[in-house]
């Protein structure tokens, strides 16, 4: 029963319960959390006094560095520091006993703990100026421009998004990247093992390319953040469904018959929806602007039809649908999107389900216009990404779609006086 208290402070206090770097999860969780914590704090020990305690054990890993006397034995008291500095955060938390002084003696020990073994090692003439210079500086260039512009910038975006890998490790509650316990665990190794020289250049590699990722992923953000503003916007001022697409028309004729419910990905003001809806199948409509689905639940929500807010790219249900609906929605997201999306869909369809699609293509008159965007163009104030046809149907059949109508032409989404080229496919699972 106390492990579970313990469990349940942890998860309040710090949060944890979502995500791990791997290294944290084995150190904080299957060692610290389950052998250490609990006895730790029924003692008068303070968190204070752990941290000066792990002061001592790094600057004692410091002289036996600088007087040639052990490298084993400097890498694993450097080891027992790093061991330490989880110990006094946690401990902190679990007893509510932070404070000011406790974070700011916390922050200068670690600074003079991953700052100096480098000074020290440089020297003890274990490595060379630029190997020190450069890990030193990767080091902290990283940690200046991820906690002072990164960090500040995600903060402010509504709907975070991961991508790729590091996405995948979120999903199973893991960190992509290198956190403190990992960096202490390379030092040690280094110094353990005689490679030093080695480690400083592998480090600096590491936070170069996490930094440039890191900043990657910045912008992909507020390229998604500007695309959800600029279509809250607009639906501000479009919020009443009108007449519904040529497009779910032309679905609900020839393809949706005996189909009993329906997912649509991006649903804008909800016509398509309600013109679903109102023909008998059950719809559910997803979409990232806050204001629309507040207002079209405050007055179109019907027994058969449903509007969530939420991220289409990113969805998972356990409900199985007759049909995937999306309409002006696969243009407007990256090409990362994309890949994360389309096997999302073949799982949500039942057996014969159906994936709807219609899109801009690369024969539209808009391609090319705007400004150059990574894989598409900002042009008229957002972002679009041209599809190719035959691209698009072998990503469909390579995940284990069959194809059932496929075509590129006019006629099928003209806007005022103008018709211009799109895409449309109809997929069966």
């Amino acid at each position: 029963m106390k492990k579970i208290d313990i469990n349940e402070k942890l998860k309040k206090d710090q949060r944890l319960e979502k995500s791990y770097y791997p290294t944290e999860y084995l150190i904080r969780v299957l060692i610290i959390q389950k052998f250490i914590l609990f006895p730790l704090s029924k003692t008068n020990i303070t968190p204070n006094q752990i941290t000066i305690a792990s002061l001592i054990v790094v600057v004692s890993s410091f002289c036996v560095i600088f007087f040639k006397y052990n490298l084993f034995l400097a890498g694993i008291l450097y080891l027992l520091y790093s061991f330490l500095d989880h110990c006094d955060g946690m401990l902190a938390r679990y007893k509510n006993i932070q404070s000011r002084s406790g974070k700011l003696l916390d922050e200068l020990v670690d600074n003079i703990a991953f700052n100096g073994i480098f000074l020290i090692a440089y020297f003890s003439s274990l490595i060379t100026f630029f190997e020190c210079f450069l890990v030193v500086l990767s080091l902290n260039l990283h940690a200046l421009i991820t906690s002072q512009y990164i960090v500040k910038k995600l903060k402010k975006i509504e709907n975070l998004q991961r991508f790729g890998l590091k996405k995948k490790l979120m999903d199973m509650g893991f960190i992509l990247g290198i956190d403190a316990s990992l960096l202490a665990i390379f030092i040690s190794l280094g110094l353990v093992f005689n490679i030093f020289p080695f480690i400083c250049f592998f480090l600096s590699i590491i936070y170069i390319v996490d930094l440039v990722y890191r900043l990657y992923e910045l912008y992909l953000n507020l390229k998604i953040d500007r695309e959800r503003k600029y279509w809250s916007d607009f639906y501000r001022n479009n919020q009443i469904p009108f007449e519904p697409s040529l497009f779910a028309r032309f679905c609900l004729k020839k393809y949706f018959m005996g189909k009993k419910n329906l997912l649509e990905l991006g649903c804008g003001n909800g016509r398509d929806a309600l013109f679903f809806a109102n023909n008998g199948i059950e719809t559910t409509a997803l979409d990232i602007c806050l204001e629309e689905i507040n207002y079209l639940k405050s007055h179109y929500v019907k027994n058969n039809l449903q509007f969530l807010y939420h991220d289409f790219t990113n969805f998972k249900s356990i409900k199985k649908y007759d049909i995937v609906y999306s309409r002006f929605t696969l243009h407007s997201i990256n090409g990362e999107q994309e890949k994360n999306l389309l096997p999302l869909v073949y799982e949500t369809l039942r057996k014969d389900g159906l994936f709807c699609i219609e899109a801009r293509g690369v024969k539209n008159s808009l391609y090319g216009l705007g400004k150059v965007s990574f894989d598409g163009f900002i042009y008229d104030g957002h972002f679009r990404r041209f599809l190719d046809l035959d691209d698009l149907r072998l990503k469909l059949e390579n995940i284990g779609f069959s194809i059932l109508f496929a075509n590129e032409d006019k006629g099928y989404a003209p806007f005022e006086e103008k018709d211009d080229f799109f895409i449309r496919i109809v997929a069966k699972k």
